[in-house]
């Protein structure tokens, strides 16, 4: 059986296009409406990128929120075997660490979008029997991580 692209009705594409900031709030309100819109209209970058990098940015907010900056004691360093390490050399590591963890957390906010953004398509060819770009499907996913923004601004507070 061939693989039927997805099409949109007429009457369910809106006659004007919603700015993005709109359809970031809209997700909470009605995201069928959003997602028809985003399937009807042609891909755009910022529909995914946005999303994905206010989910980066709180995830770094709340890490630097909830990390201890103390210093390693230099009298406890040596026992931590760390090899060959001087403590100097142990402290300035350990000075890099937040840059690190926010980098980390990054790699991982975005790997994570492009692999669920995967499934989706997966689930969509397979099960679904239908076809759509695997940008659609980005712009799905990142559109929806705006919900894991609302969900570690209220883990700060």
């Amino acid at each position: 059986m061939p693989i039927a692209p997805v099409t949109i009705p007429d009457s369910a594409a809106p006659s004007t296009p919603t700015s993005l900031g709109a359809k970031l709030l809209n997700m909470f309100v009605c995201p069928a409406e959003v997602f028809d819109e985003v399937l009807a209209a042609p891909p755009q970058s910022a529909t995914w990128r946005v999303p994905t990098l206010l989910v980066c940015l709180t995830g770094i907010v709340l890490l630097l929120a909830t990390t201890n900056q103390q210093p390693i004691p230099t009298s406890s360093a040596p026992a931590w075997n760390f090899g060959k390490l001087s403590i100097a050399e142990i402290q300035v590591l350990s000075g890099a660490e937040p840059l690190v963890s926010g980098l980390a957390l990054c790699v991982c906010v975005f790997a994570g979008g492009f692999c669920s953004a995967s499934v989706l398509c997966f689930i969509g060819r397979v099960f679904l029997r239908t076809h759509f770009e695997f940008r659609k499907a980005l712009e799905l996913v990142g559109l929806t991580s705006i919900i894991l923004v609302l969900g570690t601004i209220i883990t700060m507070l």
